[in-house]
């Protein structure tokens, strides 16, 4: 398992958004006083949030499959393909899943419920929360925890 930043996962999509959205600021000229029409801003808000969407969800999934894929291999335990993460109710099946194979991960010290909880409702600071959690497993000197990739 990667050691990284859980501010970092959970954060991820919101400092590219705000990067995107004072790039799109200084695009139109909002900073050197001029006042762009509210077309121009509502434009703005719409990419915007449609980058924000898509970044987030992207990188939501990137994070999921990489950390799976992980769990996978080290507990021997089978997690469906990330295919079904893209289908209407078979996504949460494959949460569940997730969930039950980092309790195996973390020996117990986070529950299955907890996990698909956090992934479920929180998003990605519930990511981050749990990249905590494998964090700290990995730093733990009484656990025979894998190497980082």
């Amino acid at each position: 398992m990667k050691k990284r930043n859980p501010l970092f996962v959970a954060g991820f999509p919101y400092i590219l958004i705000s990067i995107g959205y004072v790039g799109m600021q200084i695009v139109t000229g909002a900073f050197e006083g001029e006042n762009p029409s509210p077309s121009i801003i509502s434009v703005i808000g719409l990419i915007s949030a449609i980058i924000l969407l898509l970044v987030g969800a992207i990188y939501g999934l990137y994070w999921l499959i990489d950390t799976a894929k992980v769990l996978r291999r080290e507990t021997g335990q089978k997690i469906p393909t990330a295919f079904l993460l893209v289908i209407p109710i078979a996504n949460y099946w494959w949460m569940w899943r997730y969930g039950q194979v980092a309790e195996v991960y973390t020996k117990g010290k986070v529950q299955g419920v907890l996990v698909f909880i956090l992934l479920v409702l929180v998003g990605s600071i519930g990511m981050g929360i749990l990249q905590d959690t494998y964090n700290k497993q990995l730093a733990d000197p009484t656990t025979t925890a894998p190497p980082s990739l």
